[in-house]
């Protein structure tokens, strides 16, 4: 199973290429499989056509389910998609594993190298890439991500509402749409890729969702580009899906944390499993088990913040950061107080007082 998000830009190109490459796995579609030379061959494209100004590129995203592909399988797959549907223009590969899923970022330069023509995205774009991408996903022996979470979904609808229920059955049998259904299926996606509030409204919002999610109100609330509402307690009522809930979410977060974690830990120790093997020296392996120490101190800290204690640690440390701030406001206060006073003093050349 994999999706395709859009990314927003912000980054130059240079900036766009070396943050795909951070991880030194950086393979090139129509360009070098060398990052800074892949840079200098895309500029030269747009100095060649003379459109050097602006959009600079578009950045895509492929994200795996966890444990579903590894590094090769991930970079096979985003090559292929990139060769399928972004003809004539040159596109920069960069995989990460920062993440408790592998993630493929493609750079795609915005002016062909073939006939110097300007990438322009129609609003159906994304939506034709994402069907690109279950085909790919599928010869691949790959789960397709609609398909498999409106199975996981329709087993059992739970609702009092009969025409909500016959609305639902008709989305299921793909007879018209629902943007329940539409809602469940993107929080579904969202929560898989994420470990935070943060990330989770982040990956909404890739799907065209904006996310009303606020610790002071009882509801998390979903709004799709056609401005339909989406409570997330009415989606754990119809689903009967407990993940569908504020706590539900959290403990999905906390779950994609430990298999990050993990995941790291058992590359750190394959790693070092396969040094021994090689030979190489014990201080190499020291310092590999340090950063599975590293690795478990990250996972407590991490989890810490989901228990009550953990809560209420981090409010007492804004509350001290606060009352500092506070002091650090008064003392710079008095401080211009006295320099005032200071000056007035000065200009009539008497001495002053300051302990009064």
């Amino acid at each position: 199973m994999a999706i395709v998000k859009v990314s927003k830009g912000g980054r130059s190109l240079k900036q766009a290429i070396r943050y795909a490459d951070k991880e030194k796995d950086f393979i090139g579609k129509d360009v070098s499989d060398n990052p800074e030379k892949a840079i200098n061959e895309m500029q030269l494209t747009k100095d060649i056509y003379n459109k050097p100004g602006g959009r600079q590129y578009k950045h895509y995203i492929i994200s795996f389910k966890p444990g579903e592909v590894d590094r090769e399988k991930a970079k096979a797959i985003a090559l292929e998609f990139a060769e399928k549907n972004f003809k004539g223009y040159e596109v920069g590969i960069g995989t990460h594993t920062d993440k408790n899923h592998i993630h493929c970022h493609l750079i795609v330069n915005s002016v062909s190298f073939e006939i110097g023509k300007k990438l322009h995205v129609p609003k159906s774009f994304l939506e034709d890439l994402r069907k690109s991408n279950d085909e790919i996903c599928k010869t691949h022996g790959l789960e397709i991500v609609q398909k498999e979470l409106e199975k996981e979904m329709s087993g059992e609808i739970r609702t009092g509402n009969m025409k909500k229920y016959q609305v639902l059955k008709h989305a299921f049998d793909g007879v018209k749409k629902s943007y329940v259904l539409d809602a469940a299926i993107a929080v579904k996606k969202a929560m898989e890729l994420s470990e935070n509030k943060q990330e989770f409204i982040e990956n909404m919002n890739f799907q065209g969702y904006k996310t009303n999610w606020s610790d002071t109100r009882k509801h998390v609330t979903f709004i799709d580009k056609g401005n339909n509402k989406v409570r997330l307690a009415n989606l754990q009522k119809t689903f009967n899906d407990i993940s569908f809930s504020k706590e539900g979410l959290e403990l999905e977060f906390k779950r994609n944390i430990e298999q990050r974690v993990n995941l790291n830990i058992e590359r750190e120790v394959t790693r070092a499993e396969q040094t021994i093997q090689s030979g190489i020296g014990e201080q190499y392996i020291e310092r590999t088990f340090d950063r599975v120490y590293d690795t478990i101190r990250e996972l407590e800290n991490e989890l810490r913040k989901y228990s009550p204690s953990g809560r209420e640690a981090i409010r007492e440390e804004q509350q001290d950061v606060e009352r500092e701030i506070e002091q650090i406001n008064r003392e710079q206060s008095i401080t211009r107080e006295i320099l005032k006073r200071k000056n007035r003093y000065i200009d009539r050349e008497i001495e002053p007082d300051f302990d009064r």
